[in-house]
């Protein structure tokens, strides 16, 4: 369904999820996941909403009440917020608790603006409504709960739109909109369970986070010997009089320059494209799909039984196939890891993560933080705020020293040589945008160059600018994504640097 609907919303019921499985599990990292699963009872229950990454949503946990659901909001640009939740009503129990778990939602609903949008999706098992006439049907199940639904949906303007069937012949799985004149579509598919899926197409608009792309450097095509040369050009016109007159800044400066303009030069890129397709999910797969899909319009339309198995067969197909695809792919990556090409294991182990990439909008002082530059500076504040700052007003004088002075630190290019050949070249750069590769493959030439900087810095006890930088990436924790307190700074500085603090700390 991901494939072939591509769809921004996703509201789940009756997940059966619990905290030790990770919503990467079930749905890809292109999706922000907000779950409410069942602490009771865990054999059933518990909804989730699913939200493209690159829309401006939010968890609502203030609309959380005492019933299964979960809400979430998006931001629209010169509209109202739109407000998503997703519901379930289980089919069992009493009466009375019934009626408490919608008078928990219409408390939820209670509490949203009168100009805001709202889309409320769920299975509320009510099979025995007209939701075109807006009444019960005399004689049908759960009297009490379908007439009390039927006030909710009245009294906060709520239209249902689902007419067709969802399971057998029932209409189980609804879908209420206080904008229903922008409803385009609403379409049933086959689902993966006993409940058919619903499909439902809204005309608005949310502005979309766009994932910037990234320049990637294709190392196995690049001329590395005319890197070299290259660098050796550089290091003959640094002379001893250049070397003494030149402050550390420049130097590392002018080393930065020559070998960025070397990779620019010697390296072939591309730029990076965004996949969101799971990696055993073949072409093949797809056929079966519109096979499947096919076979499913056609039992729904004659309703004879040979033509729902013909449907039931090709989505066990769809299974079984999709089950060997994955389990292949995992036994290449295993295989994998014989050899040095440890990186297909290691992303799918990122796609695993709990966490999903990115950073949501967040809740701030002075407002929602939804653009990029205003998430930053609403994490940097916070940052700042945790971190000591040293009052220097009141530094105590040295005495004399009591122990003998140790002696001059002299750098070698052999050390340096040796460090550098030692570096990861799959870790990131640091803001230099120097890669770990040609500092390892260019080890002979880069080293000479690295030793006068470095001894440089050491007799004069000057820092370049940029070793004073670093790269810093918000690590979630845990807790609520849209406050900037739940995130911890992680930090990526440049590798000449990483090497310079063998000798001597900085």
């Amino acid at each position: 369904m991901l494939e072939t609907e591509d769809p921004d919303v996703i509201a789940g019921t009756e997940t059966w999820l619990h905290d030790s499985v990770y919503s990467s599990e079930f749905l890809p990292s292109s999706y922000q996941i907000f779950r409410n699963d069942r602490q009771t009872d865990t054999s059933g229950g518990g909804v989730f909403l699913a939200i493209k990454s690159n829309l401006m949503a939010k968890e609502e946990p203030d609309l959380n009440t005492n019933c299964e659901s979960v809400w979430a909001s998006i931001h629209i640009k010169g509209n109202p917020t739109l407000y998503l939740g997703a519901f379930y009503r289980r089919h069992f129990g009493s009466t009375a608790t019934n009626q408490v778990y919608l008078k928990e939602l219409d408390a939820a609903i209670s509490k949203l603006t009168n100009n805001c949008q709202i889309i409320l999706a769920g299975d509320f098992n009510l099979p025995d409504v007209d939701w075109v006439k807006t009444y019960f049907t005399p004689g049908g199940r759960y009297p009490a709960l379908s007439k009390q639904m039927i006030d909710i949906a009245q009294d906060h303007n709520l239209h249902q739109v689902v007419t067709s069937p969802t399971r057998e012949d029932n209409i189980l799985d609804l879908v209420f909109t206080n904008i229903p004149s922008l409803v385009q579509n609403v379409n049933i598919l086959p689902g993966i369970s006993d409940h058919d899926i619903v499909s439902v197409e809204i005309l608005t608009s949310s502005k979309r986070i766009r994932q910037p792309r990234r320049k990637i450097f294709l190392f196995k095509k690049g001329n590395f010997d005319k890197i070299k040369e290259d660098i050796n050009e550089y290091a003959d016109s640094i002379s001893k009089e250049v070397y003494s007159a030149q402050s550390t800044d420049t130097l590392w400066l002018g080393f930065k320059h020559a070998l960025t303009t070397a990779m620019e030069r010697h390296i072939p890129t591309k730029m990076t494209s965004t996949n969101s397709s799971l990696p055993w999910f073949k072409q093949s797969h797809k056929c079966i799909m519109r096979r499947k899909r096919k076979a499913y319009d056609k039992a729904r339309s004659t309703g004879a039984t040979s033509d729902w198995e013909i449907f039931r067969q090709l989505r066990r197909l769809l299974d079984r196939t999709l089950r060997k695809s994955r389990s292949k792919h995992l036994l290449d990556l295993g295989e994998n890891l014989t050899s040095n090409n440890t990186k297909p294991f290691w992303r799918y182990i990122k796609s695993l993560r709990q966490s999903s990439t990115g950073v949501s909008t967040l809740n701030t002082a002075k407002g929602i933080a939804t653009t990029p530059i205003d998430k930053a500076n609403a994490l940097n504040s916070h940052f700042q705020s945790i971190f000591t700052k040293e009052n220097c007003d009141n530094i105590p004088n040295l005495d004399s020293p009591k122990f003998q002075q140790m002696s001059p630190i002299i750098i070698t290019t052999a050390g340096i040589k040796k460090l550098l050949k030692e570096l990861k070249p799959q870790k990131a750069p640091g803001p230099d945008g120097i890669l770990p590769t040609i500092l390892k493959e260019c080890a002979d030439s880069v080293a000479p160059l690295l030793q006068q900087i470095f001894q440089k810095s050491i007799d004069t006890g000057e820092l370049p600018d940029d070793w004073l930088r670093a790269n810093v990436s918000p690590i979630f924790k845990k807790g609520n994504r849209s406050d900037p307190s739940n995130f911890r700074p992680n930090f990526t500085d440049i590798h000449p640097l990483q090497v310079a603090r063998t000798y001597y700390p900085l």
